[in-house]
């Protein structure tokens, strides 16, 4: 009778054991842009130095932020802290920020510029068509 306990005892601990394995061990996340139908690559723009691709910036890395210069609290406060967090590394002419503006109707490349130099002189504000835009986000 005992050798019975002991099994269906020794069969819950195994049991629990794999419920624990499948639902609670922490899991590595990969995230693939692939896999998620997202296929990235260059793109080119416009800001109020002349078009800009992304290729231009090879070799060094690239901070992409997406907004509108008409925003009224996310931007400007995200923006703010990018510059802020850039002033403690060491090799900040390597970063490149560049703002991509997703409002195509109110934003010009003019307009996306001077807003991106207001939060530091190195931001890059680029705009384009809906269709531009689009492909890029």
């Amino acid at each position: 009778m005992w050798k019975i306990i002991l099994n269906i005892f020794a069969l819950i601990v195994l049991g629990l054991g794999v419920v624990y394995k499948m639902n609670y061990q922490e899991k590595d996340q990969v995230y693939s842009a692939r896999s998620m139908g997202i296929e990235g690559g260059d793109f080119t723009l416009s800001s109020d130095k002349g078009d800009i691709s992304l290729s231009d910036y090879k070799g060094q890395t690239v901070i992409l932020y997406f907004g509108f210069t008409t925003c009224p609290d996310v931007c400007p406060m995200s923006l703010s802290y990018v510059n802020n967090a850039l002033r403690d590394i060491p090799n900040r002419e390597d970063v490149k920020v560049l703002f991509i503006s997703v409002d195509h109707q109110r934003d010009d490349a003019s307009s996306v510029g001077m807003y991106a130099r207001y939060f530091h002189k190195d931001f890059i504000g680029l705009a384009g068509t809906k269709d531009q835009i689009d492909s890029v986000t």
